[in-house]
């Protein structure tokens, strides 16, 4: 670097941002520790700042679950429309994947995180003031909107700022981050909600967003090129970068993969899982909200674990079919099996989740099958259907749970029975069975 370089970079502002920013090389199995002090703890930061929107936006997603009595009552819903409102989030989610994903290459993470963090703020604001079903899906469209380029975000700020190798494990601490605002969206919401009242309780929350888009505009700072390399990648066209993705039957393959695994936490966390156990074992709200929870805290482990794991084998694909079996198998010993005790439905949902958390590896197949140009886009893609469980499945599993209805109202709401949530709920263990398949036809992608 030219002594009139740095005299330039001085007068600009830090020395060592700039430093990072044009690349300091590391060593692919360096300690954290190591890492930290090569390239200082702004990296860090910016993950953390990051991963705190994700957090926020799943408590968002999640947060009919604690709701649909009060929602249901409040707009006068059977179970598959109270299922459409809470699929709007989905809808725009999974829609926006694929450009969000592009964007983020285009146009760098400070301005969409900063954007998705306003988003879905507002449509916290729009949702807690509505006084219809309308302007509650609007309101479910913002949040869906503002999430859509959160997680992609995380993940290509992990590419750009972090050692290759140790990709899975900073999207298992990610996807960590994401199932404490699910899990904050189960009982402490529903604590919330009997303290304030659910409009109160999102009006608040959209102030937490709006707080945190400016703390993001401050704090996030873009590179074009990944930590450690001096030079980029030719950039990849638009059109020319998404058909390598659509022609690429790993991206296919982790695609499909993700969207079986997730459907236990679109269908059954996200939503139908709280009011199940509310109907099958008589819990008051907010323990069946903390049961629920169970599931996202083993997910919060898991993602972790399967990322030492898949390190640990130098493999992508272990860590998968290891999630598949293993979720399938206590899923299916926890839906199937009558008067569980307390005890044994919080072990069995721990475990489920557990197992889930190794669904993450999916990103990781992803991102090893393109040019790092495409990271963003091509997680996009992933992630796009990997949401389109959310839109295709809440509302399928009310549909389901109505077409055995017994034809029960009280007060013109119809009453589910427990037999009527294990009906629909059986989806979730046909998509586990078909994720061991689409393992299987996966090739291995652990970089060499």
């Amino acid at each position: 670097m030219t002594l009139q370089k740095i005299h330039r970079i001085e007068d600009e502002g830090n020395l060592n941002d700039m430093m990072i920013q044009e690349g300091m090389p590391f060593k692919e199995s360096e300690s954290l520790r190591h890492f930290i002090n090569s390239h200082g703890v702004k990296p860090l930061l910016m993950w953390v700042s990051a991963t705190f929107l994700y957090c926020y936006q799943f408590f968002l997603r999640t947060s009919p679950s604690v709701m649909e009595d009060v929602l249901r009552e409040e707009f006068l819903m059977d179970a598959q429309s109270f299922g459409l409102l809470a699929s709007f989030y989905y809808i725009a989610y999974s829609v926006l994947q694929i450009p969000m994903g592009v964007l983020i290459d285009k146009i760098g993470l400070r301005r969409i995180l900063t954007f998705s963090a306003a988003m879905c703020s507002l449509g916290a604001l729009v949702f807690g003031v509505s006084e219809g079903h309308i302007l509650a899906k609007v309101g479910r469209l913002f949040m869906g909107v503002g999430s859509a380029g959160v997680f992609l975000s995380c993940l290509k700020l992990i590419t750009l700022w972090f050692p290759k190798r140790k990709f899975g494990i900073f999207v298992g601490f990610t996807m960590m981050m994401g199932t404490f605002g699910a899990i904050g969206a189960q009982t402490p919401l529903a604590l919330m909600i009997e303290a304030l009242g659910w409009r109160m309780s999102l009006i608040v929350m959209s102030g937490v967003g709006a707080l945190w888009a400016i703390l993001l505009w401050t704090l996030i700072r873009d590179r074009k090129a990944p930590l450690g390399l001096k030079s980029e990648e030719k950039p990849i066209p638009l059109l020319v970068g998404l058909k390598q993705i659509v022609t690429n039957s790993q991206i296919w393959l982790a695609a499909l993969y993700g969207t079986t695994m997730y459907t236990v936490l679109s269908s059954f966390s996200d939503l139908w899982g709280p009011a199940y156990l509310m109907k099958a074992y008589h819990l008051d709200k907010p323990l069946a909200g903390l049961a629920s929870s169970a599931l996202l805290l083993g997910v919060a482990v898991g993602g972790p674990f399967f990322g030492y794991v898949s390190e640990r084998f130098k493999s992508r694909k272990f860590p998968m079919l290891i999630a598949a079996i293993g979720s399938l198998f206590f899923f299916s010993l926890f839906l199937y099996t009558a008067n569980l005790s307390l005890s044994v439905i919080f072990i069995f949902l721990f475990l489920v989740g557990f197992f889930v958390g190794g669904k993450l590896m999916n990103f990781a197949v992803g991102t090893d099958s393109v040019p790092y140009s495409l990271s963003g886009t091509a997680t996009g893609f992933i992630n796009a259907c990997c949401m389109t469980s959310g839109v295709i499945f809440q509302p399928f599993i009310g549909w389901l749970m109505h077409q055995v209805w017994d034809g029960k109202l009280i007060n013109g709401i119809p009453q589910y029975t427990a037999q009527n949530y294990v009906f629909g709920l059986s989806v979730i263990p046909i998509c586990m069975l078909l994720a061991i398949g689409i393992t299987l036809m996966t090739r291995e992608s652990y970089p060499k």
